[in-house]
C-alpha cells in the first residue's frame, strides 16, 4: 500500500494532492494488472487444463462407451467435451440434445427403479429400428420391454467416465504438469 506522509503544516496543499493522487492512481494500476495477470494466470491454466483432457482422457471415455456397448453411444460420443463453467473449475459437458445429460449420468452411475417418459421410449424405440432393422410394431414392443424392465429393476451402471479417469491419471498429471512448465517457466 502507499502512503503519503502529512505534516500539520501544509504549505503547498496542491503537491499534497498531487502526490495523494498519484499513490491512489499507482496502487489502483498496480492491483487492476494484478487482478489482470491473476486472470489471465488462471485463464491460461484452465485453457492447458482443458485442453490436456479433451486430448487425452476424453479419447479413453469414448472408448469406454464403446466398449460397454451402450445403446445411444453415438449420439452421447459425440457431444462430450470438457470446457470451464468458471474459472478453475473444469467440467465434462453433454449436450442437453435428446436427453444426452441424463442418458451420461444413468450410464456411469445407473439408476433405481424409475418411470420412463415417452420421449426416452420414443428413443429406445428409435434406438430397436436402428440397431435390429425390424418393423415398427416389434421395435415398439421391444422398446416397451425394456421400459418394463428399467421401471422394475432401474439402469445397471456402466461406468466410462470413472475407469477412463483412473487409467489416464498419471498421463494427465504429466501433460499438464510439462504444459505448465513450458508456458509459465519452472514449476
Amino acid at each position: 500500500m502507499f502512503r503519503v506522509s502529512v505534516s500539520k503544516n501544509l504549505t503547498n496543499h496542491k503537491k499534497f494532492l498531487k502526490d495523494l493522487f498519484d499513490a491512489i492512481t499507482v496502487q489502483a494500476l498496480v492491483q487492476t494488472g494484478l487482478v489482470h495477470f491473476k486472470k489471465a494466470m488462471h485463464d491460461e491454466i484452465d485453457t492447458i487444463i482443458i485442453e490436456t483432457l479433451n486430448s487425452t482422457l476424453l479419447p479413453a471415455i469414448r472408448q469406454n462407451l464403446i466398449n460397454n456397448k451402450s445403446i445411444f453411444t453415438s449420439t452421447l460420443y459425440n457431444s462430450l467435451h470438457f470446457s470451464s463453467t468458471k474459472p478453475g473449475q473444469v467440467v465434462l459437458e453433454a449436450s442437453k440434445s435428446t436427453g444426452n445429460r441424463e442418458y451420461a449420468v444413468i450410464l456411469e452411475r445407473g439408476s433405481k427403479p424409475r418411470t420412463v417418459d415417452q420421449a426416452e421410449t420414443d428413443n429406445i424405440v428409435r434406438w430397436v429400428l436402428f440397431k435390429r432393422k425390424v418393423s415398427e410394431e416389434r421395435a415398439i414392443s421391444a422398446a416397451n420391454m425394456v421400459v418394463r424392465k428399467i421401471q422394475k429393476t432401474g439402469n445397471v451402471p456402466h461406468p466410462y467416465i470413472e475407469p477412463a479417469l483412473q487409467l489416464m491419471m498419471p498421463i494427465i498429471k504429466q501433460v499438464v504438469a510439462e504444459r505448465l512448465r513450458t508456458t509459465f517457466g519452472a514449476v
